[in-house]
């Protein structure tokens, strides 16, 4: 009978431990794109023929899905850095990308533009492009501020696509500055007091040819994400507009 009582106590205290190690939540990965600096694709492999009289002559092709796809994506704003933004200053925003459907999908995850740069035999090459822009809706209409770091993607390039299976997130981190001159189009709507902010995510195929003299290029939006919205005070700074 003490023999039965023993392997009683036993059990119950291994079936706890057991539970709470399948419950362990599963590590995020995490990009961090507030100290990159600028990255637009230069196109540095394309030179132009000797032949050519220095003219630009390129020539592009732009094919926009109406709506924008989504699946199987949901972005969700986390938080902001501070609430209170100073016109001429910044803030900090984290974002959560989750695959809520059943199918595992990538996104571009490298921020060297250099890496996906990789003309083929007929000088052509296609890559993907993800673009961040922030929203900010005061009361007398919008604002919109485009985060100048963008990531990019290749199949070809190993580590430049991030997988997010069924179920599971990334987190990207990044830094809105309220840059604004007087002259500037994108400002005239911001003004001090409570604001909307939300975050989107556009997700391109992109392509280029270089040409003898020029360089063709094509780009299909592939999706477009809203965040949810979150409550800011945008208050004046230096850098107003008078």
């Amino acid at each position: 009978m003490w023999s039965n009582f023993r392997n009683r106590q036993d059990y119950f205290l291994i079936v706890p431990i057991l539970f709470t190690v399948l419950v362990l939540p599963q590590g995020i990965n995490r990009k961090d794109l507030t100290q990159e600096a600028p990255n637009p694709l230069q196109h540095k492999k394309f030179h132009a023929d000797s032949s050519c009289d220095g003219t630009a002559d390129s020539r592009a092709t732009t094919a926009i899905a109406c709506p924008a796809a989504t699946y199987p994506f949901v972005l969700s704003l986390l938080s902001v850095e501070p609430t209170e933004i100073s016109i001429g200053g910044d803030a900090t925003i984290s974002l959560r990308l989750t695959n809520v459907g059943h199918d595992p999908a990538s996104v571009p995850w490298t921020t060297d533009p250099d890496l996906i740069e990789l003309p083929d035999e007929n000088d052509s090459y296609e890559y993907l492009e993800a673009d961040l822009t922030t929203i900010l809706v005061p009361a007398n209409g919008s604002a919109y501020f485009r985060i100048p770091v963008r990531l990019y993607g290749a199949k070809q390039v190993e580590g430049s696509l991030q997988q997010i299976n069924p179920g599971e997130s990334v987190d990207i981190t990044i830094k809105l500055v309220l840059d604004c001159k007087s002259e500037d189009l994108h400002c005239r709507f911001l003004s001090p007091g409570a604001t909307k902010l939300s975050i989107t995510w556009s997700e391109y195929k992109r392509g280029a040819v270089y040409q003898k003299c020029r360089i063709d290029y094509s780009s299909t939006r592939l999706r477009e994400l809203l965040s949810n919205a979150a409550n800011v005070v945008i208050v004046r700074g230096n850098g107003s507009p008078h």
